[in-house]
């Protein structure tokens, strides 16, 4: 049977979730604080992103190698990812528009997309509103997993991980993480917090003081920061891609961003 069609009858109540299993043939497995994930993918496209982006881990945001198995956590899920043509993931999602319950619930999905909650006979599912502009994608909520829907193209595939930094994100709040629009780095052993306007130049600062010999690259953008009572403040990155122009590249002093690694020690400039 067709992957669009199991998840049709996922969506009507007519299959179990395991049914998805078949064409989720990737596997990687993440830590969000105390919550366990193991995402299935259809597409290596998906996992090869999350490993990516979760790289360097912190103690938010942690990808489990497999030679060292998850330390044990109060809380397991499993997040399926199946990633479709993009006709047939709009079928899917015209398909819950139809069938869904009326008087949906109104959000905004982690680009600012907006989406609404419709209930299906498989279970509750977020839905990306079709005049949006954005690639068809949906969120089946099951009792003790999720699976997202997306369609196959570059972006598309990113998704997974996105809906992982947001519940990382979530579940940090909780435990009384903070996070800022800042960019920061270390300097002589002493943490750097640089707050500004998008553009005004934090991103490039931050560089340019962990290219420093005693500097180290913290965050881009946003940071996540504690500030427990009986420890010292800790700040940590918040995931997401390094997006650098030229011009900065060239005011850092390299020619371009192969010359540095930020993961791994900085060669000498030349």
């Amino acid at each position: 049977m067709p992957a669009t069609d199991q998840a049709i009858r996922l969506l009507d109540g007519d299959a179990n979730v395991t049914s998805l299993d078949a064409w989720c043939t990737e596997k990687i497995t993440v830590q969000l604080g105390g919550l366990t994930v193991d995402v299935l993918a259809s597409t290596g496209a998906a996992t090869t992103y999350i490993q990516r982006l979760f790289t360097p881990a912190n103690e938010l945001w942690n990808v489990v190698s497999p030679a060292t198995p998850a330390a044990p956590t109060g809380a397991t899920a499993t997040m399926r990812c199946l990633a479709l043509p993009r006709s047939r993931a709009a079928a899917l999602a015209e398909h819950v528009r139809v069938r869904g319950a009326e008087a949906p619930r109104h959000v905004l999905m982690h680009v600012g997309a907006p989406a609404t909650w419709r209930q299906m006979p498989g279970g509750l599912v977020l839905l990306t509103d079709p005049h949006a502009g954005i690639a068809p994608q949906l969120i089946v909520r099951h009792p003790d997993s999720f699976t997202v829907i997306t369609c196959d193209d570059t972006d598309a595939t990113m998704n997974a991980a996105r809906h992982l930094r947001e519940i990382g994100y979530r579940r940090a709040e909780d435990d009384g993480w903070v996070c800022l629009h800042a960019s920061a780095a270390t300097m002589d052993g002493r943490g750097i917090l640089i707050v500004g306007d998008s553009g005004a130049g934090k991103s490039t600062l931050a560089l340019a003081l962990a290219a420093t010999a005693t500097g180290a690259f913290i965050s881009n953008d946003r940071t996540m920061i504690t500030t427990a009572l009986d420890t010292a403040p800790r700040a940590v990155a918040m995931p997401g891609p390094i997006r650098l122009n030229g011009g900065t590249l060239r005011a850092l002093g390299y020619a371009s961003a192969a010359q540095w690694d930020l993961t791994r020690p900085k060669r000498p400039r030349k």
